[in-house]
């Protein structure tokens, strides 16, 4: 009987160490910090006041003002400079332009959901959400303010948590909800009582 359950104890373990080191060949890659992300996401944004821009005139000078002091701001503008570089984009002066583009309503968001093994002795995951709004509007044109809304979802290993909130900037890090005390307790008792109940089995075999 005893050999019987610690062969099962065996097979229980080895079936999960398999499937666990499947998951890490899987996702052995880094995953992209929230910087790079919200760089992509910001730079997708800006695609639609590109194509305005394109149309009114890429010779054309224009004036960019945000109406708002913030580090999202702050982001954002770094951002327009990046992607208008080759555009004649001035940011200082208060006249010589031909159209002034205002930007408002900048937000950027970043929230995970509560950390979870994606088997029973796997990897901790959590899902991570990403967003930025903002809205521009171009003065003396026919163009109406149009609002820009981009977002982004994946699957993150907790031990990564630290490494994707690498940033200068407070609003690109946030905190991973805590577990319900009842997971913390129950899940790894289980793991400690399993693991407690082989070494017992398989020592009292080795003595017989």
């Amino acid at each position: 009987m005893a050999k019987s359950i610690i062969g099962i104890l065996t097979v229980f373990f080895t079936f999960f160490l398999i499937a666990d080191s499947y998951s890490q060949v899987e996702t052995s890659s880094l995953p992209k910090n929230n910087f790079t992300l919200f760089s992509d996401l910001t730079l997708n944004g800006l695609d639609e006041l590109q194509d305005v821009v394109t149309v009114l005139g890429k010779e054309k000078i224009f004036k960019v003002s945000i109406d708002e002091k913030s580090e999202e701001a702050e982001f954002l503008l770094n951002n327009i400079k990046q992607k208008f570089s080759s555009y004649n984009f001035i940011y200082e002066k208060e006249d010589g332009f031909d159209y002034k583009i205002i930007f408002s309503g900048v937000k950027f968001f970043v929230a995970y959901s509560e950390p979870k093994a994606d088997k029973i002795i796997g990897d901790e995951m959590f899902m991570r959400d990403l967003s930025v709004a903002f809205r521009f509007s171009v003065l003396n044109s026919d163009n109406a303010q149009q609002s820009v809304l981009k977002t982004y979802r994946d699957k993150v290993k907790t031990e990564y948590f630290d490494y994707i909130q690498e940033s200068n900037y407070s609003f690109m890090k946030s905190a991973l909800p805590d577990k319900p005390f009842m997971k913390k307790i129950i899940v790894p008792a289980i793991i400690v009582a399993v693991s407690a109940i082989a070494a017992i089995l398989f020592f009292t075999i080795r003595s017989k």
